[in-house]
């Protein structure tokens, strides 16, 4: 990522934990200790490392996410985990919870066509974390520290992070996921 967020995360989290942003679908993870592979949980979600990476294991298949390739798991998924940090370079990441709903709401605008049955079975993907996707991260940082700015500015810049997310090449895969999982939101598509 870029110094710009760097900076700003380490003005507002300067020691490592897990933080509640006052974007309430937004939380902040520093850690220096470097883990070897262990069992984790995730749910619906965005993960956008800021810095550092980590190597996910799931059915056979990694997946690396760093601060080139963001990881989205649109379900409850159980995995492996490993992670990569340093005293001088300690893992930063944004946990953004998916909001369905709006999830529904752009993927229903954008009237993409569903992916072929024969693609990958695998729910969750990473994909290129581009430089708009930069961009909003940088304004989500900015304002998750701030109480009034995250009321006032938190639900828009996650709507168009969404946005971004579901333009990526492999966002197919959450299209996938909510047309076989939540059909009746969704125009009957045959998938």
């Amino acid at each position: 990522m870029t110094p710009d967020i760097l900076a700003q995360t380490q003005k507002i989290y300067p020691k490592d934990g897990i933080y509640q942003t006052y974007i309430k679908e937004v939380k902040f993870l520093k850690t220096s200790e470097a883990r070897p592979k262990e069992p984790l949980l995730y749910d619906l979600s965005l993960i956008v490392v800021l810095q550092g990476k980590k190597i996910l294991d799931i059915s056979g298949t990694s997946f690396q996410y760093d601060t080139n390739n963001y990881l989205v798991v649109p379900a409850t998924l159980p995995y492996e985990c490993e992670t990569f940090a340093s005293l001088d370079e300690p893992l930063q990441v944004l946990a953004i919870s998916l909001d369905k709903k709006v999830l529904f709401e752009l993927i229903d605008s954008l009237k993409m066509q569903p992916p072929h049955k024969n693609q990958h079975e695998l729910a969750l993907f990473c994909d290129e974390t581009t430089e708009e996707i930069k961009e909003i991260v940088l304004r989500i940082v900015k304002t998750m520290g701030n109480e009034k700015e995250s009321k006032i500015l938190g639900k828009s810049l996650l709507r168009e992070l969404y946005y971004r997310i579901l333009l990526g090449k492999n966002a197919l895969f959450l299209y996938k996921m909510f047309l076989e999982n939540y059909p009746e939101i969704l125009p009957n598509w045959d998938i």
